[in-house]
């Protein structure tokens, strides 16, 4: 085939392999530290994603993960057959090895805040906090969190008040903000 693409998922797949089959990890080009911090709330793909690159850039990365363990809907939401969990956990350790620093058991707006963590020394602030489907999977479906102040998740607003859930107050001024 001329001027075709070059399929490289199952090359891709067997060098992965191979490097965890022999436990000798080959990680990517570093650039130098640069000295620059950078907070990254939650440790879902979006935010490992984010601190890795992050990391590879010479920039140091903390991601504060709200549950006990790293890698989101990833650990929850994907069938084990699919994605083991081994595999998921070298693939983490790959990132923190990177130099990635991880703290979980903090959730943004109890345990931490944005303002705190500027007040640290970190000099941005990434959030990746999930949506609703990361509350189903923590068991808070029905709690109306504020990671932010004054910031809701939409469905929150939507449910507000009914079948249990919780309660949104807007004031004379409210912003919806979609993508």
């Amino acid at each position: 085939y001329v001027d075709e693409p070059v399929a490289i998922n199952f090359l891709k797949r067997f060098a992965a392999d191979y490097e965890r089959t022999q436990n000798e990890r080959i990680q990517p080009f570093k650039a130098p530290n640069t000295g620059r911090r950078i907070a990254v709330v939650g440790g879902g793909v979006q935010g490992l994603s984010t601190a890795f690159f992050t990391a590879r850039l010479g920039h140091g990365a903390t991601v504060f993960e709200g549950t006990e363990r790293l890698g989101g809907l990833l650990n929850t939401a994907i069938a084990k057959y699919r994605l083991p969990g081994e595999i998921l956990q070298w693939d983490i350790d790959g990132i923190l090895e990177m130099g990635v620093e991880a703290r979980t058991g903090q959730m943004l707006g109890s345990d931490v805040t944005v303002a705190g963590l500027l007040d640290e020394g970190y000099e941005a602030v990434f959030l990746a906090t999930g949506g609703w489907d990361s509350r189903l999977a923590r068991g808070a479906e029905k709690k109306v969190e504020t990671p932010l102040p004054g910031g809701y998740l939409l469905l929150d607003f939507l449910r507000s008040g009914k079948d249990g859930h919780g309660t949104v107050s807007c004031g004379a001024d409210t912003v919806i903000l979609g993508d």
